[in-house]
């Protein structure tokens, strides 16, 4: 679910941030913060992504690496 969420982020800009990315989840799953708690699961979310090679970071800013639809 969390990595679905941060793959339509990813999805939706035009380069975004691991940070801001974490951000822009934690209010679409509804909640109002980063915690300790959320960033645990927000950091495994986002390694799963990238050990599917399903984004990759530039510089920096995340982007689809073309195989989002496997």
């Amino acid at each position: 679910e969390i990595a679905m969420a941060m793959l339509c982020i990813v999805e939706g800009s035009y380069g975004i941030g691991r940070e801001d990315l974490y951000i822009e989840c934690v209010r679409l799953l509804g909640f109002e913060r980063t915690t300790t708690r959320n960033r645990d699961s927000l950091s495994r979310g986002y390694g799963y992504l990238v050990s599917k090679n399903k984004v990759r970071e530039v510089d920096g800013r995340l982007q689809l690496t073309g195989s989002a639809d496997n």
